[in-house]
């Protein structure tokens, strides 16, 4: 559209679904050294030349298996407004609505938890702005704000344990860690 002394300018309405689910079963053992082979047995020391197997208990415990469901459902609206020849207006919201769904089993009492999913806020509302003024054809002045949304990983809020893929870190879930708002500044 044009705005009150013609320049083009526009609106822009969106709309959108995700759903995101993962699943995580895992067990964990322990090494404890080594133990003596009985004489006969399958790996039988004459046979195989073995005279002890690697002794290996499972720690398997509280959330090495968990699933969770992520559903978002959203919605924007963004204008972009010439207010004269060479100052602009970029300003929008964002909204949307989270639900989360996450399990995990727990071996120890051989029971499915119900993990709180207050950690994903239902509703959020993000909003946006950028002010630019053209200097000359090679040089813009501008001024922004905007929010967005951080939320924990389905495995960052189970009471368990995981293994980091890049150093093979054991860390352990927080059941009370929270989404983030974060507020951007340029």
């Amino acid at each position: 559209f044009k705005q009150w002394s013609g320049l083009r300018s526009s609106l822009k309405l969106g709309t959108g679904y995700s759903r995101r689910t993962r699943e995580s079963s895992g067990r964990r053992f322990t090494y404890d050294g080594y133990t003596p082979l009985a004489p006969g047995s399958v790996l039988d020391p004459v046979e195989n030349s073995l005279d002890v197997l690697p002794a290996m208990t499972e720690v398997s415990g509280l959330n090495n298996s968990y699933e969770g469901t992520l559903q978002l459902i959203n919605g924007y609206a963004q204008l972009d407004l010439r207010i004269v020849k060479d100052l602009r207006l970029v300003g929008g919201v964002r909204y949307e609505y989270a639900d989360a769904t996450i399990k995990a089993f727990d071996s120890t009492f051989n029971r499915i938890l119900k993990i709180d999913t207050s950690p994903y806020k239902k509703h959020n509302i993000a909003p946006g702005a950028s002010v630019t003024y053209s200097l000359n054809d090679r040089s813009n002045l501008r001024a922004a704000f905007s929010k967005s949304i951080a939320r924990p990983d389905f495995r960052e809020i189970t009471p368990g344990q995981y293994v980091t893929l890049i150093d093979d870190e054991v860390m352990h879930g927080n059941p009370d860690l929270k989404q983030s708002e974060i507020y951007n500044y340029d």
